[in-house]
């Protein structure tokens, strides 16, 4: 009785999730702005914004106040994604310099930020509603770096409905405590992974067939409780 209930949970969550999903799926999706030296103080920007048709979220990139544009912003709306490109001059290069992300705070979403520099050293960091500003440190290790996208897919993790019924039915299916937490440490990591690729522009898969596929995975849960 209680699976057969944990079933028609799970189904009519669904349902709702998917008739939400159409007004808030935009918000919830990442942001991606990305600084690459080309040239001592000179950089390629890439700033990336979730979109739906030809309306966008109304995110803007502040770069330091030292940074000007070398070429025109030229931008394009490719995959469900506003995508801005131009070259900018940093005279004061960037490091402990400011970056922020106006109209951050009034959204749902994260923007992730990557600097590259003509060294060959990088700089990760997300950028959420609540901290929308960074200060471009002169150092920073692997391991932030790879914190930034482990968090990245956890907190996508837990802003989405679909995702939270996955895990729920995993947490009746999987026995034992190890197995348990491996299972949801191997979801977490994939998730991570294919979330970074995605923002990084690195894949893409439409939005509709992946919302198919997850929530097929779901009812097939549903049914292996029941």
């Amino acid at each position: 009785m209680l699976r057969r209930t944990v079933f028609y949970l799970c189904l009519s969550c669904l349902l709702q999730f998917f008739i939400s999903s159409i007004s808030i799926a935009d918000e919830i999706r990442p942001g991606y702005l990305e600084l690459k030296e080309n040239s001592e103080n000179t950089f390629s920007v890439i700033w990336k914004v979730p979109a739906k048709g030809d309306k966008k979220l109304a995110l803007y990139a502040n770069l330091p106040a030292s940074c000007q544009d070398k070429t025109q912003p030229y931008a394009q709306l490719i995959n469900d994604a506003y995508i801005q490109r131009r070259i900018v001059a940093c005279d004061q290069g960037l490091l402990e310099q400011t970056l922020s992300i106006a109209g951050l705070a009034t959204t749902n979403t994260d923007v992730l930020l990557r600097i590259e520099f003509l060294n060959g050293s990088s700089q990760s960091v997300l950028l959420t509603p609540t901290d929308n500003t960074f200060d471009i440190p002169a150092h920073t290790s692997s391991l932030q770096i790879a914190g930034t996208y482990t968090w990245l897919g956890i907190t996508h993790i837990l802003l989405g409905v679909d995702h939270l019924l996955f895990v729920f039915a995993l947490l009746l299916i999987v026995t034992g405590k190890r197995q348990l937490l491996w299972t949801i440490t191997a979801f977490t990591f994939a998730h991570s992974i294919t979330l970074a690729g995605a923002t990084l522009g690195l894949v893409y898969i439409p939005q509709q067939p992946v919302e198919a596929v997850i929530a097929l995975s779901i009812l097939f849960l549903a049914m292996e409780i029941v």
